[in-house]
């Protein structure tokens, strides 16, 4: 029988589409230095969705250095602070616009995310769920990528487990605890999107979490009151986040409420200055958001 850790190695081997290798070796290729990249990783409901005409896909690029990858020291300095970088690319691929939000950090940073050491759920919770290693420098990084993923798997049940009742089932786990995890964020996510993730991977969902039950014991997670007592600070940071892509993020004003609209199905007009100056003239639009219910 395959341990956890195997699993998610197979798992994250699966072959891709020439569509996704096109979108990674675009990023990699127009990186400042493409041997900054250590590797590339497609998640998010690109992977369960499939390649339809409006997607934008989600991909994350972990890098050895920032300024390897762009030579600013701004950049550098706000991803070391606050990472990921978060940056938009489209470009023409057999006759039709690939679209993809995708965001950088660096290795060391993903590997302590995915352990649980950082002060939101941001990473392991988005990579305890099914994702692809598009492109990996080495045996070597393929390996450290797998055991740290096992890791996020790890952090992500013993988060949920306080919060799944009775039941102790996978889908219970899984929809619980995606939905702790969208209240510690600035999420626009629907009610019943945390139970659409699980059914779209339901299988290899369920798979993972038997086998973490079988080789993990449920203690050292966080508790429901310290959890609860930590989410507006853990909201702050997230609003933080949000703020810091507004400067990096290019087109980014557009693909934040295309993403708002898609799951919350809020809608709201921005001005041509709001979209030049989101740090000074965003406020409204937050508020306006607020009001009709696209954070939770």
């Amino acid at each position: 029988m395959l341990d956890l850790e195997t699993h998610i190695a197979n798992d994250l081997s699966v072959p891709v589409s020439q569509t996704v290798t096109a979108l990674a070796q675009h990023i990699r290729y127009n990186a400042d230095n493409r041997d900054s990249v250590a590797a590339i990783l497609l998640y998010g409901s690109g992977l369960w969705q499939g390649d339809a005409e409006d997607r934008i896909w989600d991909v994350h690029v972990l890098v050895h250095r920032y300024k390897g990858f762009r030579k600013r020291l701004f950049l550098s300095v706000m991803g070391s602070f606050l990472p990921p970088n978060v940056f938009y690319t489209e470009f023409e691929y057999q006759g039709r616009i690939l679209r993809c939000k995708y965001n950088v950090m660096r290795v060391s940073q993903f590997e302590k995310a995915c352990r649980g050491k950082s002060f939101t759920p941001q990473v392991w919770a988005r990579f305890a769920q099914p994702c692809r290693l598009v492109y990996a420098e080495s045996e070597a990084m393929t390996d450290r990528i797998a055991r740290n993923i096992t890791a996020a798997v790890d952090r992500f049940f013993k988060m949920a487990a306080p919060f799944s009742g009775d039941e102790e089932s996978a889908r219970s786990f899984w929809v619980n605890g995606l939905q702790q995890t969208y209240a510690d964020e600035m999420r626009s996510e629907s009610e019943g999107r945390a139970a659409e993730i699980f059914a779209a991977h339901e299988q290899a969902a369920t798979l993972r979490f038997d086998m973490w039950r079988a080789e993990k014991e449920m203690r050292g997670g966080e508790g429901k009151l310290r959890r609860r007592a930590h989410r507006p600070l853990r909201k702050l940071v997230a609003l933080l986040r949000i703020l810091k892509s507004s400067v990096t993020f290019e087109n980014g004003v557009d693909y934040a409420l295309w993403k708002v609209k898609r799951h919350s199905g809020v809608e709201v007009e921005v001005s041509a200055f709001q979209r030049r100056h989101p740090l000074i003239a965003g406020w409204p639009v937050l508020w306006k958001l607020y009001r009709k219910g696209a954070f939770k």
